[in-house]
């Protein structure tokens, strides 16, 4: 309800202020919240791995340096941390935020981190005349960086893990498919195709990160109608999948317009895997939802069932105690191996204004799983309408995952905490979690799944948290200042 999310923001707005009002010394938190903030008086950063439950293995972390008036080709990031032998010049990609490649205002300075869990490690930033070599990740990893290749009329995105082809180039005044296939088991898999009576005026792909530490490719389609499509593609260096950033506001409510993602091309796909909280059984359409959990992925027929139709219900990110939504959908053959989308990054969604909400409007807004009597289809439908009215448009986000095996595809729920919910760079700048003389860099915590039952329901434990917090915080009983309670509040 309102209410409820009111109150979590009052909780939060105090849980983080009143240790500063009470002036206790040890809990003031910093001017700063970025944990790889430059140490005073040097041009060191400082990274940490505070997720007790996580090595991440070539990670890109941002370190937030001041490269201005530097050119991007000459920065040079070197590992420092305490023990090492040797200083180490370590792969780095930059990204310009503002001013040129020849000369940054300000930019992310992006390298691949291999980091254990209560480890620190420490960088130099510097900026010199010579490019550094660029050709490996991390120097205690033998894995390859991610590229971009022009083959033909497409580029290839390429890590030492998958490829992924998308389109270079448009032929005439037809919008050229977004997504051209995956590899799976060394076999370029999967596509896509567009279902849609708009015309394309014009259609670019820009790479827009060549690579090594992440490689991307942007497409981007605008139609006579006015509307306009963009797709981004990135591709880290360690991952085994790609992300998909879709934005659209194109097409009318009476032609619904869309794009189909296919999941079982070339693939001889058997079945289809499912991750969602809770699960109906789908021969019964009166069949009452049971909790399930994401961290199993449910099996189902591709053929057509009698709760959906043609169809396994929506595709997106999000807690529910009906059964309709799926989190995770994925292709399986008979060896296991497939290609699965996943939704991720919920805070990122957007959802078009005036365009419903509910199963009568099928297909309107809703990204929908499609199956259909061949048995041997398995696709996503994403709708790119929005109302006139709504004058940002719609935006999903979601992962494009490769497996080879049954046990590689049991993994997914897996990725899916690691890179949506609790990615390194996403924990050392997006949260506040530094907090000098009161957490030590090297402590370390569990994080939640956030779609767990505990973790997400608002009338479940999270509520019942936040009122006990609010009571105990107005009774003048304060949190502890730990970082347990920095990660709840943050979560929260």
């Amino acid at each position: 309800s309102t209410g409820s999310v009111t109150m979590l923001n009052r909780l939060i707005y105090l849980v983080l202020l009143i240790p500063v009002t009470a002036k206790q010394d040890k809990a003031c938190l910093p001017a700063s919240h970025l944990v790889n903030v430059l140490e005073k008086g040097s041009t060191t950063a400082v990274i940490n791995n505070p997720n007790k439950d996580t090595f991440y293995t070539n990670a890109p972390v941002r370190l937030h340096a001041n490269v201005a008036g530097c050119a991007a080709k000459a920065v040079h990031v070197l590992n420092v941390t305490d023990g090492l032998t040797r200083n180490e010049t370590v792969p780095v990609q930059i990204e310009v935020t503002s001013g040129t490649d020849s000369k940054i205002t300000t930019a992310n300075v992006w390298i691949s981190v291999s980091i254990a869990p209560g480890a620190v490690q420490k960088y130099t930033v510097n900026c010199g005349a010579t490019s550094m070599t660029r050709t490996k990740l991390h120097a205690k990893s033998t894995a390859s960086g991610s590229s971009v290749q022009k083959r033909g009329s497409n580029y290839l995105l390429v890590n030492s893990h998958v490829q992924v082809l998308v389109p270079a180039v448009a032929t005439g005044s037809v919008a050229p498919s977004p997504f051209l296939g995956m590899s799976v088991n060394g076999k370029m898999s999967g596509g896509s195709r567009w279902n849609t009576s708009l015309t394309l005026a014009s259609f670019t792909a820009t790479i827009t990160a060549p690579g090594p530490i992440f490689a991307e490719v942007v497409l981007s389609y605008e139609f006579t109608n006015g509307g306009n499509v963009t797709i981004r593609f990135r591709l880290a260096a360690q991952d085994t999948f790609v992300s998909v950033d879709d934005q659209f506001h194109a097409g009318s409510s009476v032609t619904n317009d869309a794009w189909v993602l296919d999941l079982s091309a070339s693939l001889d796909s058997t079945k289809a895997l499912m991750g969602s909280t809770h699960s109906c059984d789908m021969t019964d359409p009166f069949s009452q939802p049971v909790v399930s959990g994401i961290d199993t992925l449910d099996t189902a027929s591709l053929k057509p069932n009698k709760r959906y139709g043609s169809s396994l219900g929506y595709f997106f990110y999000r807690w529910n105690q009906g059964c309709d939504e799926k989190i995770i959908i994925g292709s399986s053959n008979k060896m296991g191996s497939g290609l699965a989308a996943i939704a991720a990054h919920g805070g990122k969604w957007r959802w078009p204004v005036g365009t419903g909400y509910s199963w009568s409007q099928y297909g309107r807004a809703m990204a929908t799983v499609l199956v259909d009597d061949t048995a041997a289809f398995l696709g996503v439908r994403f709708p790119v309408y929005a109302p006139p009215a709504d004058t940002v448009g719609g935006r999903r986000v979601f992962f494009l995952a490769s497996y080879a095996s049954a046990t590689a595809a049991a993994a997914l729920p897996q990725l899916l905490k690691d890179n949506s919910m609790h990615p390194l760079d996403k924990l050392l700048n997006d949260y506040v979690l530094w907090w000098p003389t009161v957490v030590a860099p090297n402590e370390t915590v569990g994080f939640k799944n956030f779609l767990d039952e505990d973790a997400t329901n608002p009338t479940h434990s999270l509520r019942q948290v936040a009122r006990t917090l609010n009571k105990n915080i107005k009774a003048g009983m304060l949190p502890p200042p730990s970082l347990d309670t920095l990660v709840l509040v943050n979560q929260m």
